[in-house]
């Protein structure tokens, strides 16, 4: 599945849970990645330019481990 918006594109190649198409669960990523990429077991998640992944967003990410 790959999901596509301003904000980047995600590619989920594994197992995720979707809510009401307006959130998607992914495992928790499998390393901290870079300000626009991260990545984790099945998925693939890349930031558009002038789009991060810092602060409260990244730390959703690694508390649903």
């Amino acid at each position: 599945m790959t999901m596509t918006d301003d904000w980047g594109r995600l590619v989920v190649t594994g197992e995720a849970l979707m809510n009401d198409w307006k959130l998607l669960y992914v495992p928790a990523p499998s390393s901290p990645g870079t300000q626009n990429s991260i990545k984790g077991d099945g998925w693939q998640l890349q930031l558009s330019q002038g789009e991060n992944c810092t602060g409260r967003e990244s730390r959703r990410l690694q508390n649903h481990e």
